[in-house]
């Protein structure tokens, strides 16, 4: 296991892809139902501007009480393959993930543009957006190459 020392950006290029080219990833939280144990479940999602994920989210969906109750929480995210999927690029973010205010149309804009089909959770079903804020990276791509990285190295 190689730590991030900024030194250099071996697998930093696979990360970002990753990060900016997925649209859709596991989103695991802190389980309500079972404590101490990760929920996890798969969600689409784009990045805002700063490249930050926005996700919608049903009020009624385990992982909104989940996050409800704590925050913290993580998005897995791997590349396709039909190869060995020990040596496909994956990448974890730990972070926190919180509603946003109702207030934020281009949020809206912006995810309806990624998903159409999310307008009629939106408007009609009370899915909110959620904003997922970063506080640290794993890349994994392949075997002996996984590292950390800083938020700094991924976001925009």
């Amino acid at each position: 296991m190689v730590v991030d020392t900024g030194e250099a950006d071996q697998g930093l290029p696979g990360a970002r892809q990753l990060w900016a080219g997925r649209f859709q990833a596991v989103l695991s939280t802190q389980s309500l139902a079972e404590p101490g144990y990760p929920f996890g479940s798969l969600v689409p999602y784009c990045l805002d501007r700063a490249g930050r994920p926005i996700l919608l989210l049903s009020h009624l969906a385990q992982h909104s009480r989940n996050l409800a109750a704590d925050p913290r929480c993580a998005l897995t995210l791997g590349a396709p393959t039909d190869g060995d999927l020990q040596q496909a690029d994956r990448l974890t973010a730990l972070g926190n993930c919180r509603p946003l205010r109702d207030s934020d149309g281009d949020v809206a804009t912006r995810y309806l543009r990624y998903f159409p089909q999310g307008e009629m959770y939106f408007r009609e079903l009370n899915f909110r957006f959620h904003r997922f804020e970063p506080r640290r990276f794993y890349f994994n791509g392949g075997f002996g190459t996984a590292r950390w990285l800083g938020v700094e190295r991924l976001l925009v």
